[in-house]
């Protein structure tokens, strides 16, 4: 636990952390999107 607060504390280490969540959330936006227009495509062709 004590570790986890001298990380917090560190400038660098809470940008590196942001970034590295931001790059998780667009690979999923992106993924559900791919999954959706995917979704579309198959419904389309289906007709």
């Amino acid at each position: 636990m004590s570790r986890i607060r001298e990380l917090s504390v560190d400038e660098e280490t809470r940008r590196l952390a942001f970034v590295r969540e931001r790059a998780l959330r667009n690979k999923v936006s992106f993924l559900d999107d791919a999954k959706r227009e995917g979704e579309q495509l198959g419904i389309e062709k289906g007709r």
